[in-house]
């Protein structure tokens, strides 16, 4: 598959879903060994019902290779709008011809555009994603830490 241009544009939850596949790749590598994938479709869909989501695709000739998706909405403990990133990937192949920076800029300006005064990024710590945030202007706040139970 080869495009000469990748354009990033607001999509739908269920543009995302289709690509099962890039799900799949995406939590390959996310980290979460033993903790099986299961999406809530239907939480993104009462999100997006709510008008709380910002989803963006990153398409190549009109097939999804990259998709983020934001939650814009005040902040349960603070007086703040923010764009919150739920998710972000980028299939594999795709990754040198387009940044993740490319997809966080437009998202920024369209969390900006809806209101939001900050937003933030989640990633494994040390990880390229991490260093990318931390590149682009965004700083440590908290570190979340997980426990099987």
């Amino acid at each position: 598959m080869v495009a000469t241009a990748v354009d990033i544009r607001e999509c739908s939850i269920a543009d995302i879903r289709e690509r099962s596949d890039l799900h799949a790749a995406n939590d390959a590598e996310s980290g979460f060994d033993g903790m099986p994938l299961c999406v809530d479709w239907g939480i993104y869909g009462r999100f997006e019902e709510l008008d709380m989501l910002l989803c963006l695709g990153a398409y190549a000739d009109d097939a999804l290779v990259g998709y983020g998706v934001w939650t814009v909405s005040k902040m349960i403990h603070r007086a703040a709008i923010a764009a919150q990133c739920l998710v972000l990937y980028v299939d594999q192949e795709w990754r040198s011809r387009f940044s993740a920076q490319d997809m966080l800029r437009e998202a920024a300006r369209k969390a900006k555009d809806r209101g939001a005064r900050y937003i933030t990024g989640r990633g494994m710590e040390g990880s390229a994603y991490g260093r990318v945030l931390l590149g682009m202007g965004y700083h440590v706040t908290e570190v979340e830490y997980c426990k099987e139970l």
